[in-house]
């Protein structure tokens, strides 16, 4: 998943059955063509050879409601962390800081 444009990027992989990796992203600065801005979910397991099959994603507006989707998806424990320098965070305080 490239996101290396995206500013805001949060992912946490779950520890399974099955192994799971959850993104929520921030969409880009808007543009010309695009004015809104909202939020992405995106779910893939893991294989075990590494690779990742899609499993789910979203688009909301708003990072409250977008926060609701990752309790649906975890399988198991799982950390969130910033993709940019790797921060441990939560969603509460991402909720809080978004809001």
């Amino acid at each position: 998943m490239a996101m290396d444009v995206i500013e805001e990027v949060f992912i946490a992989d779950t520890e399974g059955p099955p192994k799971r990796r959850m993104y929520l992203f921030r969409d880009p600065a808007p543009t010309a063509s695009h004015q809104t801005r909202g939020w992405c979910f995106v779910v893939e397991d893991i294989l075990d050879d590494g690779g990742v099959t899609p499993v789910w994603d979203t688009w909301e507006e708003l990072f409250a409601e977008i926060a609701r989707y990752p309790a649906e998806y975890a399988t198991g424990a799982c950390v969130w962390r910033r993709q940019n320098g790797g921060e441990q965070v939560t969603l509460d305080d991402l909720s809080r800081q978004f809001a």
